[in-house]
């Protein structure tokens, strides 16, 4: 069955949350504040959300997290390394920019390769540290990874937050580059790129 994806791009910091559903299922990566239109197409596609999956602890992926939970009954998951954000307003960034926010205890945490299965629709975790240390992405066969804030249609994650680390961002690019070259990347912020576009910008970068 085909898996639909709907972009919803919300906030201030224009974040990228994606909607994945069948005819039945489906799970939210990423939930920014304003939900409104991703509540009205669960409403009308009668869609059982049955996951929200954070990318990553900054506050503009996480900021609507306990409201989709609460409101839709969702279970949470998160990669191990980055589940401390959830309580620290620091480490999620709300602290510096937006208000002292801390988030609910997730469901259960993540760890790389692990696949997450929601109707017909099947997402591999890979663990993509850089931006955060629990930064993660998503494989949906065959040909398309939901790349959070680890890369850009022309750039990569910022490394200066709390816990950043320049030296793993690149590893995981290049990780990520192993794929082949058709394959899209639907990042956390801005347009989609493929791997080729990303090479062709790692090499300008002569990394």
């Amino acid at each position: 069955m085909q898996v639909n994806i709907d972009t919803f791009c919300i906030g201030i910091y224009e974040t990228n949350c994606y909607l994945l559903s069948d005819k039945n299922h489906a799970v939210l990566i990423d939930a920014g504040n304003e939900l409104e239109g991703i509540f009205k197409k669960l409403k009308e596609n009668n869609l059982i959300l049955e996951w929200l999956i954070n990318t990553h602890g900054h506050i503009d992926h996480i900021g609507g997290n306990d409201r989709v939970r609460k409101e839709t009954g969702a279970g949470l998951l998160i990669h191990s390394d980055d589940e401390k954000m959830l309580y620290d307003p620091f480490l999620n960034l709300s602290g510096y920019f937006s208000g002292y926010f801390t988030f609910d205890k997730p469901t259960r945490v993540l760890e790389n390769d692990e696949i997450i299965n929601i109707g017909s629709i099947n997402l591999k975790v890979i663990h993509t540290p850089g931006h955060t240390p629990g930064s993660i992405s998503l494989f949906l066969e065959p040909d398309i990874i939901f790349s959070g804030d680890t890369i850009f249609s022309n750039g990569i994650g910022r490394t200066d937050f709390p816990y950043g680390d320049y030296e793993n961002l690149i590893t995981s690019i290049k990780k990520l580059c192993s794929f082949p070259e058709k394959t899209k990347f639907y990042p956390g912020h801005g347009e989609q790129t493929t791997v080729y576009g990303v090479e062709s910008w790692l090499k300008l970068q002569n990394l």
